[in-house]
């Protein structure tokens, strides 16, 4: 990144900051994203979703019934349903919703931190603050990215994002 680059990234960071930081909102995205705007803006993790990915097919079928799927009880599995022969990092499950915790280091840790996070989310009522948003990694084909968007006729905001 060019010098200039980095002074103007820099400055709005700060303004970012100044806008952002008293407020409380929730990002749930279906990878590491959404932490990324929380440490811009140097502020605590208000969501679960931090620190892990979902497939595409499990995290719609997540949005399509949040408020159920999101306060069922985290499990941990051995085995992926998506990936078969890697144990490298803890899997959770919401039913039969697979998250992939790619940053933690073990089942304890992963569940420790998204019990944490989730109490913190649950603390936020107001759906206007909470940000969906979908990229098209990890299974997120065409028809899902298509389907995420019908789901804008819900209480939450909904934001795609095409990875580079």
């Amino acid at each position: 990144m060019g010098i200039i680059k980095q002074h103007i990234n820099k400055i709005a960071v700060i303004f970012d900051r100044r806008i952002y930081q008293n407020k409380n909102f929730v990002v749930i995205s279906n990878n590491c994203w959404g932490a990324e705007i929380y440490k811009r803006l140097g502020i605590k993790y208000n969501t679960p979703f931090v620190g892990l990915f979902i497939f595409g097919p499990d995290y719609l079928k997540l949005l399509s019934n949040f408020d159920h799927f999101i306060n069922l009880e985290l499990n941990f599995k051995q085995e992926s349903k998506w990936i078969k022969n890697t144990k490298q990092y803890p899997i959770g499950y919401l039913d039969d919703i697979e998250i992939h915790f790619l940053h933690y280091v073990n089942n304890d840790e992963a569940k420790s931190k998204w019990t944490k996070r989730l109490k913190r989310m649950n603390e936020i009522k107001d759906k206007d603050h909470f940000y969906f948003k979908i990229c098209d990694r990890e299974h997120a084909t065409n028809d899902i990215i298509i389907k995420f968007h019908d789901l804008l006729d819900t209480p939450f905001r909904f934001v795609p994002v095409i990875s580079e």
